[in-house]
């Protein structure tokens, strides 16, 4: 992996960190071990795996010939990490059951720790090891903010333009049409699978839709229902994630572009009926990765407790108990859209857009 890769380049040591090697698809997400057999099947050399060590573990020191090609101090210690997404997590607080960490970035997902193992029964979560210990649920959609994004390109050049004028982010303009839709957007539903959907249906065939359009709606409505319908399809992620999960969530914590709307940050309170935070910190990752090298070197005992000091809430959000009713019908609504559409529609349409033979 890329970890054992830089621990080799900056200690001469070849360490992987235990939090990872489930990515590997060779390792038991049960035991955290390498599994032989599965190596062997996919042609690696078993003996040529590094050596695996949980997060905070100290490596080594920075080696002479590190030091003199970066300007390090030789000797400097060097700690195990975790991955980028994981480390979001513990960056933003997500260190305990019941806490999630919720990214609205390019793609979207929602990541829990989990003290106990509980494997979900037809596996449309993947699950892996966590940097804190115990485990940690990944699950994801495709098409997030960059929904927004696609949005904002095909259909608001004047938004763009008026950006532009105003020295503002179009999305501001975007989320101000928005806010002039009432939660439901008058009805209509947008579908983000833009490229497929992911967990927890997993099917490449699925598209992107808007549903329920008539005479009597707006452009603000259609923005609208691009905030809901990835809110949507973020709560269908958790509530299958919540079925591995020892305690229903309490918490969600915000990272990624899209947290910093408040108008999206309020729908998913009101959507998942829990409460959302946002963080100071606008780089998680990284500030888990100094937490990482705190606790390594004893500043702080665990993971967790150097995260109750090191992580700020900016800002929280609580659930609006009327919209939380409205939102909860048209919820209902768009569970049922990818079960009506998907048997039929989306593999003729996927097998007409790549000039497949439709059936």
């Amino acid at each position: 992996s890329a970890h054992a890769v830089l621990a080799m380049a900056f200690t001469g040591k070849y360490v992987d960190d235990l939090s990872g090697i489930t990515f590997s698809k060779i390792a038991d997400v049960k035991t955290l071990t390498y599994i032989p057999e599965l190596a062997e099947r996919y042609g690696f050399d078993f003996d040529k795996l590094p050596e695996v060590l949980p997060s905070c573990s100290f490596i080594g020191g920075v080696s002479a010939e590190c030091a003199a090609n970066t300007g390090l101090l030789e000797g400097t210690p060097v700690y195990v990490g975790a991955g980028d997404v994981m480390s979001g997590t513990i960056g933003m607080g997500a260190c305990d059951d019941g806490v999630a960490c919720m990214i609205l970035g390019t793609g979207g997902c929602i990541n829990a720790h989990c003290s106990e193992l509980i494997l979900h029964p037809e596996a449309k979560i993947p699950l892996h090891s966590s940097p804190v210990g115990g485990w940690h649920i990944f699950g994801a959609t495709s098409a997030a903010a960059s929904s927004y994004s696609w949005f904002a390109n095909l259909f608001c050049q004047l938004e763009n333009a008026c950006a532009k004028l105003q020295e503002r982010s179009v999305f501001e303009l975007m989320n101000d049409l928005a806010a002039k839709s009432p939660a439901g957007a008058n009805g209509v539903l947008y579908l983000p699978w833009l490229m497929g959907a992911d967990c927890p249906h997993l099917d490449s065939s699925a598209r992107a839709a808007f549903i329920g359009m008539s005479f009597s709606h707006t452009k603000n409505d259609m923005i609208r229902a691009v905030l809901e319908g990835v809110t949507f399809d973020l709560r269908v992620v958790r509530e299958v994630e919540e079925e591995m999960l020892p305690t229903p969530l309490q918490l969600i914590r915000l990272m990624g572009g899209g947290a910093k709307s408040r108008l999206w940050a309020q729908m998913q309170a009101d959507v998942n009926n829990i409460p959302v935070e946002t963080t100071c910190c606008d780089e998680p990752s990284a500030l888990a990765a100094a937490l990482y090298a705190a606790v390594g070197a004893g500043i702080y005992p665990t993971i967790s407790a150097g995260a109750s000091q090191m992580v700020r809430v900016k800002e929280r959000y609580e659930p609006n108990p009327q919209t939380v009713e409205h939102y909860e019908k048209i919820y209902q609504i768009y569970k049922g859209a990818y079960s009506a559409l998907a048997p039929y529609l989306f593999p003729k349409l996927a097998a007409y857009q790549a000039n497949a033979p439709v059936d």
